[in-house]
């Protein structure tokens, strides 16, 4: 670049240049430019590993492929040879991607004695034992959208609502009892969420926790449940997205004892980047793990023409995420049919 003047100010004792040409002439040769350098010897946090969910309507679709085709997808999706998942999200309850709505309990039958898992039975944990005996050592997260309708003060499983403080500890019975249930099917719940969404009244099910509400459901009724029956379960809280993630976790860690119960903070992918929030938190706690537990591109109804681009996306996510302090990503549903439902 040509220098036509400078000017010294000997005043103020600075030199300010002026440029005839500012474009640099100077350019990178291809092979500099596209060269990647990795640093082994240099370690931020531990990854956990990577997964999907088995929600019921992926569950329905993994156990009605042909055979073929199922020792194919559990294959590409669990061996060594296809992505090696190593972590799973379930969901306890219905959710917004299930066959229909339903509960364990209902309001005739509320003693725990009468916890009916026969819909988890029939699909979500034949799906599993078949990922399992192609990885036998996945991790499971599990997530209620939302308690029995006879629990909440809306008497419906929709629209948010709260759970009434005289259901709190049945409550936390009956999530024990889920996990109970599953470890009999040979599968280990490792965490548990209190909550999915806590902070959206869905159309579909959903319930609403402040953060004062789930630090105290966790404090005094899940944790001393888990430690009751001698539980291993590791809890998460939030389980929503990343854009206030800050403001929840301050609010919950204004009860002293909230770190000493917790492991971790699931969040989801919905509302943007927001990869500071999540580098901001790691700063702020350390202690705590970090995961993904939901995002989905697109939501629904996928379009083979965007597939380039919604793998990009994915991408971003992802290596955004991990480069700021996750621990684990989840994906959304496994698997669903062309509607992108079931």
């Amino acid at each position: 670049m040509n220098v036509s003047k400078i000017e010294t100010n000997q005043k103020e004792n600075r030199f300010l240049y002026k440029y005839e040409d500012m474009e640099c002439k100077y350019k990178l040769n291809n092979e500099n430019k596209n060269l990647i350098i990795l640093y082994p010897e240099i370690i931020y946090q531990k990854i956990l590993g990577f997964g999907g969910a088995f929600s019921e309507s992926s569950s329905y679709i993994i156990t009605k492929f042909k055979e073929d085709t199922q020792n194919e997808f559990i294959k590409d999706y669990f061996s060594e040879d296809g992505l090696a998942y190593n972590f799973a999200r379930v969901q306890i309850n219905s959710s917004d991607f299930s066959l229909e709505t339903y509960s364990y309990l209902d309001n005739k039958n509320k003693d725990l004695s009468n916890l009916d898992m026969s819909r988890d039975e029939k699909y979500i944990i034949p799906a599993i034992n078949l990922a399992q005996n192609v990885n036998p050592n996945i991790k499971f997260i599990a997530s209620p959208w939302s308690p029995p309708a006879f629990m909440k003060d809306n008497n419906s499983m929709y629209n948010g609502g709260k759970l009434l403080n005289t259901y709190k500890q049945l409550w936390a019975d009956y999530l024990i009892k889920y996990i109970q249930i599953y470890q009999k099917n040979n599968i280990d719940i490792n965490y548990i969420t209190v909550q999915n969404e806590p902070e959206s009244s869905k159309e579909w099910e959903s319930c609403n926790y402040s953060a004062k509400d789930e630090t105290s459901f966790i404090e005094n009724y899940l944790y001393p449940t888990l430690k009751f029956y001698k539980i291993n379960t590791k809890i998460l809280v939030w389980d929503n997205n990343k854009e206030r993630i800050i403001y929840r976790i301050n609010d919950m860690y204004k009860n002293p004892n909230i770190s000493n119960l917790i492991s971790g903070v699931a969040y989801h992918y919905y509302t943007g980047d927001h990869f500071n929030n999540l580098r901001l938190l790691k700063n702020l706690c350390p202690e705590l793990l970090l995961i993904h537990t939901e995002g989905s591109i697109p939501y629904s109804k996928p379009n083979k023409k965007d597939e380039l681009i919604d793998a990009e996306i994915y991408a971003h996510d992802i290596i955004g995420d991990l480069n700021n302090g996750s621990n684990a990503y989840i994906d959304w549903n496994l698997v669903l049919d062309s509607s992108g439902r079931t």
